[in-house]
């Protein structure tokens, strides 16, 4: 069930500030970026970054797997990041369709009102994301009748 997959991620539902397919800023490095997934708690030991540790909440927040804007990173970080991991608190809402990552059209399907839409296997792992509501997500029930063949 969709509670199901939420608990195996750790997070409730509606606890995130940000969905996935959200554009956001990264508030220190200034990069811009579109959300993947997320994790209720960091699923590795960030006790050593010091752009979370000097947030309010350390690793007591959700964090992000975010698609970096490529023009961002060659500049901000000397080089191509594939997907980077950041804390809510570092992130705020960015209104701008204006990201260019390669891996954004193996992900999303469309751009409407300010959030990439997820593909459906996206979607389906994020079924509460309002932009998950976007996709064209396979229903679980269907109405035609598969033809059994003995």
């Amino acid at each position: 069930t969709i509670d199901e997959v939420w608990r195996r991620r750790g997070m409730a539902r509606g606890e995130a500030r940000f969905g996935v397919g959200s554009v956001c800023r990264h508030k220190l490095l200034s990069y811009r970026c579109v959300v993947l997934g997320r994790d209720h708690r960091p699923d590795r030991d960030v006790s050593g970054w010091d752009n979370v540790q000097k947030t309010a909440r350390r690793d007591e927040q959700p964090f992000y797997k975010v698609a970096p804007d490529l023009r961002d990173t060659l500049w901000v970080m000397n080089g191509y990041r594939e997907w980077l991991y950041v804390a809510e608190d570092n992130l705020e809402p960015l209104d701008e369709k204006g990201v260019a990552h390669p891996s954004l059209p193996r992900h999303f399907d469309d751009f409407v009102d300010g959030t990439f839409v997820p593909n459906p296997p996206l979607a389906f792992m994020y079924p509460d994301d309002p932009a998950s509501r976007l996709s064209n997500t396979p229903s679980s029930s269907s109405s035609e009748e598969e033809e059994v063949v003995s």
